[in-house]
């Protein structure tokens, strides 16, 4: 209470400046999710691969939430946007990874079957 008997109200402290998402961050986010569930699906069709696959297919449906959550935030403190920026960068690297063993699965497959094309062709029955 002040001298005028009114209570005493702290002051507000200034809001947090915010930030938006970084640009795609989401998109890239979804893509790794959806491929790690692909291949955490495909590693659980084998024997071997069973422990892994179920981990990452639990790994990409955590992703999946995480970006889902952070769907609904329209905008981020400043304080948080380094670690976002390289949360991107992160996913960004991953997606390529995943598009680069999906393009050098494909020609490897290709150059397979040429090879074994080139080799019945040459072979006298």
């Amino acid at each position: 209470m002040n001298e005028f008997g009114t209570p005493v109200v702290p002051p507000v402290p200034p809001a947090a400046e915010k930030a938006a998402v970084p640009a795609g961050l989401l998109g890239w986010t979804t893509f790794v999710a959806i491929m790690t569930l692909i291949g955490g699906g495909l590693s659980i069709l084998s024997c071997i691969g069973i422990p892994q696959g179920v981990l990452m297919v639990i790994g990409g449906i955590a992703l999946l939430g995480g970006k889902s959550a952070l769907e609904g935030v329209g905008a981020v403190d400043v304080a948080v946007l380094p670690y976002l920026q390289k949360m991107r960068l992160f996913m960004q690297m991953q997606g390529w990874i995943y598009i680069l063993g999906i393009l050098l699965g494909g020609l490897i497959l290709i150059l397979y079957f040429g090879v074994i094309l080139a080799a019945l062709s040459q072979a006298e029955f």
